[in-house]
């Protein structure tokens, strides 16, 4: 189940998409009534997405995303999802992408992400795993970069990079972890890969 809503501007559009997540089932339980019936249970588990992308020109695209997985309690209200974890104190998993694409020529494309989870001082953004602020890989970012030429006759060639560290897409409530059905929805790209 989920839903999403869109706006779209020639220079701005904003995408909210919230869904959920599929939980393996976890325990036998018996509910009590007329009959008594077993039952497996599923714990509810959610995710929410936000993304502003920004077109100045034909050239230029900036984009913020804002992704948060939450579970174990009904559906939360919308407002902005970093405030949405101070307010269940550090229960939930929201994670921060920014992205830019440039143009510079016809048929070339540039492009990067960096993804920030829980990220403690902006001088995080250059130290190596291990040496961040907090030093116990709570602060986890995600770089990816490349170049995209697209030949006049329809074949593009290109390049990428992606470097993720270790434990990007997990949380301490491994309900909150980004998955479905116990398997990863995230990058292919795995722990402390390049």
């Amino acid at each position: 189940n989920w839903v999403r809503l869109r706006v779209a501007t020639k220079l701005v559009r904003y995408t909210f998409v919230h869904g959920a997540l599929q939980a393996r089932t976890t325990t036998t339980t018996t509910v009590v009534g007329g009959d008594t019936v077993a039952t497996r249970i599923s714990p509810p588990r959610w995710i929410a997405l936000r993304r502003v992308d920004v077109r100045p020109g034909s050239r230029l695209q900036l984009a913020f995303t804002e992704t948060l997985t939450y579970s174990n309690r009904g559906i939360d209200p919308v407002y902005p999802l970093r405030f949405a974890e101070y307010d269940t104190n550090d229960k939930d998993d929201p994670i921060w992408y920014g992205d830019v694409v440039w143009r510079p020529v016809n048929r070339l494309e540039v492009y990067g992400t960096l993804g920030i989870d829980d990220l403690y001082s902006l001088k995080d953004l250059v130290r190596p795993t291990g040496d961040r602020s907090n030093n116990d890989l709570t602060s986890k970012l995600l770089y990816q970069g490349g170049l995209r030429y697209a030949f006049p006759m329809g074949t593009d060639i290109a390049a990428d990079y992606v470097r993720v560290d270790p434990y990007f897409y997990t949380h301490k409530f491994v309900l909150n972890s980004y998955q479905q059905d116990g398997l990863p929805i995230a990058s292919d790209v795995g722990p402390s890969g390049d």
